[in-house]
């Protein structure tokens, strides 16, 4: 993704977000956490894989979201 990170380090995050966000498409998860990265390798090359996660699940916890027609089982 980037020189900051360690390619097997994001791809810890990539693979946890896809555990917690199961119903969306994993192209979606991997952009989000590739967005994150660059937001953040753009302004300061320190930041930690946890701000990444953190990051790009509030990016995907937006894309999650039941449509107002879309009822989930036990809501």
């Amino acid at each position: 993704m980037t020189d900051a990170f360690h390619p097997g380090t994001i791809d810890v995050v990539r693979q946890r977000l896809e555990r917690r966000f199961p119903d969306l498409d994993p192209a979606v998860v991997e952009a989000a956490v590739r967005l994150a990265v660059r937001t953040y390798t753009t302004s300061n090359r320190a930041v930690s894989a946890r701000t990444v996660e953190l990051a790009a699940r509030d990016r995907l916890s937006f894309a999650d979201r039941p449509t107002p027609t879309e009822v989930r089982p036990g809501a």
